[in-house]
């Protein structure tokens, strides 16, 4: 299936470089319009100055500022920005309160694109 995507801002906070490649060339056959942050400091930071961001993938674990503490600051600032986990950690965050509070879904890792693209669509609207 061919999404398009070419309509939305989608920030992506992963501290590690691979990964943060490995999504931007998933990204690529959407067009979608992506933001890149290395830590959740800096994904909060770019909330703040790009009110067109739409989506917001965190990874939970990253240096600086986790995904945990990134979610919280955005979703006190913006209700609207739909926000994802992405974490190897899944296990361990399943019926955390604070957790669910702050994350509209999640994707496990290693990242299934038909999983990740489904749940994409699912908040572009």
């Amino acid at each position: 299936m061919n999404y398009d995507f070419s309509n939305i801002t989608i920030l992506i906070a992963e501290d590690e470089k691979l990964n943060r490649f490995f999504l931007k060339e998933l990204f690529r056959q959407t067009n979608a319009n992506l933001i890149m942050a290395e830590n959740g400091k800096e994904a909060v930071e770019h909330v703040e100055n790009n009110p067109a961001i739409k989506i917001a993938l965190l990874d939970i674990k990253m240096p600086v500022m986790d995904g945990m503490q990134a979610a919280q600051i955005i979703r006190s600032r913006s209700a609207k920005i739909a926000l994802i986990a992405v974490t190897a950690f899944v296990q361990e965050l399943f019926g955390e309160e604070a957790f669910e509070e702050r994350f509209d879904a999640y994707i496990p890792k290693p990242v299934n694109s038909g999983k990740l693209f489904q749940i994409i669509e699912s908040f572009s609207n």
